[in-house]
């Protein structure tokens, strides 16, 4: 994967994770924005503090310097956004796996699935349900052609009898 920094064009990220939608990744961006407080374009060790603490899964001082360096793959001791990505979405995964074998497999594997979960609620919709909605409103356009076909009738008959009606009150 090339180097991607927050930074980095839609079109640039997508290069290497071709899945992701333009919404997915802008929400990867606003979420890793918003826990870079110094707006440096990289995680440290207070900012992880941060996300852990917010997603509820406060860590001791050194279980959130392990946690980096299971993730940190500069040795910078920061999680820059390269490293986020990488750690979100393996090469040729559709799904995010956060460090499959080191974290899902620790006792850090809660925090873990907080991208994991962000991800899966702003997953647009499947294929599936998108062709369910297609079928959905054609039937409902049917169902109004239809209504209005029988309305349409009823107005007809209803101004034939009239007319029936005008005739043989002339009678």
């Amino acid at each position: 994967m090339a180097h991607l920094s927050v930074d980095s064009t839609n079109e640039e990220i997508r290069k290497n994770l071709t899945y992701l939608t333009n919404a997915q990744i802008d929400e990867c961006k606003k979420n890793f924005k918003k826990f870079d407080l110094d707006k440096d374009g990289a995680l440290n060790l207070f900012e992880i503090k941060q996300l852990l603490e917010a997603i509820g899964q406060s860590k001791t001082h050194l279980e959130t310097v392990k946690w980096i360096k299971t993730i940190d793959t500069t040795g910078s001791g920061n999680i820059n956004f390269n490293d986020f990505m990488k750690a979100c979405f393996p090469s040729g995964n559709q799904e995010p796996i956060i460090l499959v074998g080191r974290i899902n497999k620790s006792t850090l594997a809660k925090p873990a699935t907080f991208f994991e979960e962000q991800f899966r609620k702003n997953k647009g919709p499947t294929k599936d349900e998108l062709e369910d909605r297609v079928k959905k409103e054609a039937l409902l356009r049917k169902e109004e052609r239809e209504e209005k076909k029988k309305q349409k009738e009823k107005e007809e008959s209803k101004a034939r009898f009239a007319e029936k009606m005008k005739a043989f009150k002339n009678e």
